[in-house]
């Protein structure tokens, strides 16, 4: 019959096997299922990744996004936030790895070259090791290093600071060795002078140490501590946050110029004075003549 067909024509949302969605059949994105959504996933691997410290959970968000966007068959968006996150989270990941594995090669580093040599050093003073101790200095300072400074020395930072324990652990201390950084920095290091701050069973002080000329090393970057020159000590001394110091040897102690008496209306100095006295001659010579 006329206006018939054999087979009816799909309707509106009907696919050419009487299935609904699109015209194979499948479930895919039209305009009648909504709007397009972004992927809260996507969203998440960004915010991870541009915080840095979560640059692996970036990664992770990102890799997920991927998936569930591809699953959705359009229904989703977002990929270009997805490889954003997983990009950025992968640079992140890469720096904040960096500066990790830096930080523990110099803080090993501090411990071989300068906590564990300085801490064996105050061992040995505390203990009154009086050869392991001179051991320590340069031949040309060795003869000052005598018992009796070692055990006054001793006697000194045992009262003060107690035992040497070794390298800093707690904020507390930080904090303290900060301070004592400072000064250092101020005026102590030099170019012979080295250094760092190390635990003490009290409190934290700042161990400085004059060395032969070459015989110190600039403190790193990221330990901030000098190589301890065993066998090239000239002194060795301890700063304590209140302003005291010891030191090993003790210094010696530097002439001070005396005063000279202020300079007269009649002249100073020995040229004065022996003006005055050819007058006073004078005079006597005239008296003798009368």
């Amino acid at each position: 019959m006329l206006g018939m067909s054999r087979y009816a024509e799909p309707g509106l949302g009907q696919g050419p096997f009487g299935g609904g969605g699109d015209e194979y059949g499948g479930g895919g994105w039209s305009p009648e299922h909504g709007p397009e959504r972004v992927s809260g996933l996507a969203i998440a691997s960004l915010v991870s990744s541009l915080l840095c410290v979560t640059g692996l959970a970036g990664v992770g968000f990102g890799l997920l996004a991927l998936w569930r966007i591809s699953a959705e068959r359009g229904r989703l968006s977002g990929r270009g936030l997805a490889f954003t996150g997983i990009v950025l989270g992968l640079i992140s990941t890469s720096v904040i790895g960096g500066t990790l594995l830096g930080f523990r090669k110099a803080a090993a580093e501090a411990l071989a070259t300068f906590y564990l040599p300085t801490t064996a050093f105050f061992e040995a003073v505390d203990r009154g090791d009086a050869d392991a101790v001179r051991a320590a200095f340069d031949a040309s300072a060795r003869e000052r290093v005598t018992g009796e400074e070692i055990e006054r020395f001793a006697g000194e930072v045992r009262g003060a600071l107690g035992r040497a324990v070794g390298a800093i652990a707690s904020l507390d201390d930080a904090m303290v060795a900060g301070r004592l950084g400072a000064a250092a920095r101020s005026g102590i290091f030099g170019a012979d002078v080295g250094g760092g701050t190390m635990k003490f069973e009290r409190t934290p002080a700042l161990v400085f140490f004059r060395a032969v000329p070459g015989g110190v090393s600039a403190p790193g970057t990221l330990s901030g501590v000098s190589a301890f020159p065993g066998g090239r000590l000239v002194s060795l001394g301890v700063l304590l946050a209140d302003g005291r110091r010891f030191e090993l040897p003790a210094p010696t102690p530097t002439s001070t110029p005396t005063s000279t008496p202020a300079p007269s209306s009649g002249g100073a100095g020995p040229a004065g004075e022996g003006k005055g006295g050819g007058g006073g001659g004078g005079s006597g010579g005239e008296e003798a003549a009368r």
